[in-house]
């Protein structure tokens, strides 16, 4: 079996907004992490997941300020271990 993982948040200020700009800058640093852990097999490319926000009859409602990720794993001590135990 393998483990999927959506995580999801709703933004204080738009994405257009500067006080956006170091949480963007960080994500790709954060998804590259992940991508290079143990156990990590896939996750959902930013177009994608962009699509599914935006949509408004999806699952978000198309709400501006949603971030989210969507990702597989190959069990729940290699999804805990990137989350509590990878340093950036």
């Amino acid at each position: 079996m393998q483990l999927a993982e959506l995580n999801w948040g709703q933004l204080t200020y738009d994405w257009d907004d500067p006080r956006t700009v170091d949480f963007q800058n960080g994500l790709a640093v954060v998804n590259g992490a992940a991508e290079r852990s143990p156990g990590f097999i896939w996750r959902m490319s930013d177009e994608d997941m962009e699509a599914v926000q935006l949509d408004l009859n999806g699952p978000f409602q198309g709400l501006p300020r949603i971030a989210s990720m969507l990702s597989v794993w190959d069990d729940v001590v290699s999804l805990r271990n990137f989350v509590f135990q990878t340093i950036l």
